[in-house]
């Protein structure tokens, strides 16, 4: 009965990390959008990847692709960014095999709508295609008939509120010299 408890304690504590993993605002494998850097990739992924613009992974489950910045303000998501050059931009999973949102430790009817995320109708010519995304920013889901296909990890709101380098911030921002806007 005792190693009964204990499994079910390590199964539930094993989904709890995963749905933090994947729902939370930890980014994939601790690599989080406009704050890591190419050196965090090589740290938690292992390889070299500094100086490029973009990489794509084939691991076990799933493609992973990392894309940096390549210059000061650069555009990315219509707004210009005040990261560093190197710095983690997106990070997109598409899975080898699609997963489930249940198996990404999320629960319909409880974080979907109600608290945690928002559904949205996905592409138009695909049948019961959706998108979830979180209500502080920061992750979006890709989902058919709750089949999860992609995740794609991007800057959260707090960030838009404190890395913008557009005019407007930057002309009440002590750092505008920083800052080379895009026109």
């Amino acid at each position: 009965m005792r190693n009964y408890n204990l499994t079910k304690f390590c199964l539930a504590f094993f989904v709890l990390c995963l749905a933090y993993q994947i729902a939370g605002a930890q980014g994939y494998r601790g690599i989080i959008p406009m704050h890591s850097t190419c050196k965090d990739v090589e740290r938690l992924i292992g390889g070299e990847h500094c100086g490029k613009e973009e990489e794509t992974f084939t691991l076990d489950k799933e493609r992973l692709r990392i894309a940096y910045s390549t210059k000061k303000c650069q555009k990315f998501y219509g707004l210009n960014w005040n990261i560093p050059i190197d710095t983690v931009i997106i990070v997109e999973r598409e899975f080898l095999k699609p997963m489930t949102l249940t198996d990404l430790g999320i629960e319909l009817g409880v974080q979907i709508d109600e608290f945690e995320f928002e559904k949205s109708p996905g592409a138009a010519d695909i049948p019961n295609n959706v998108f979830y995304f979180k209500k502080n920013g920061g992750l979006i889901i890709d989902a058919m008939y709750n089949s999860v296909s992609h995740v794609k990890y991007l800057p959260s709101d707090a960030d838009k509120s404190k890395l913008l380098c557009d005019k407007s911030k930057s002309e009440k921002s002590k750092n505008k010299a920083d800052c080379e806007i895009e026109q």
